[in-house]
């Protein structure tokens, strides 16, 4: 296999930084999970900045990554999914694929707290169209709901609150 000019200390060095990076943007995420709940818009929007200081940091870090898979894709011929753990195995350093694994988990626990703050996001969007729709007087979709034979039917119209 053809070598990559990169040292198992440079490797480190970015692996750590991005477990650093992965930990804060999750509690930012825990942050930002608080702010939604409590409507607190103007401490979410310097949580938006800080994250996405972040997200520039990890995605630089993946691009210096991807340059060093690329390299070893082309030079040996062996498809990319499988550069960067062979790569990680001939820097001869044992601790390598331990910080990779554990940058895996911060990130899947990162993707897991924006996937909530997602849903609550959504969700409060949705409240909002339905609000809006009521105080326009336009019909909402309505509720399904079962009775007790187990048969889904719709619940009565929606009433308009305010005429414009």
């Amino acid at each position: 296999m053809s070598t990559v000019n990169v040292s198992a200390q440079a490797v480190r060095q970015l692996i750590e930084q991005d477990i650093q990076t992965a930990k804060q943007l999750s509690s930012l995420l825990q942050k930002e999970h608080e702010c939604l709940q409590q409507r607190d818009s103007r401490e979410l929007n310097l949580i938006i900045v800080d994250k996405q200081h972040c997200m520039t940091k990890l995605e630089r870090s993946a691009q210096q990554r991807g340059g060093w898979i690329t390299f070893l894709a082309e030079r040996t011929g062996m498809p990319p999914s499988d550069c960067w753990k062979r790569l990680l195995k001939e820097l001869k350093d044992p601790e390598l694929l331990t910080l990779w694994d554990s940058l895996q988990l911060a990130l899947e626990e990162c993707k897991q707290n924006n996937d909530v703050n997602g849903k609550i996001i959504s969700r409060g969007q949705k409240t909002l169209k339905q609000l809006l729709g009521i105080l326009r007087g336009q019909s909402i979709e309505p509720a399904k709901l079962y009775n007790a034979s187990g048969n889904a039917h719709s619940h009565g119209p929606s009433h308009t609150i305010i005429k414009a």
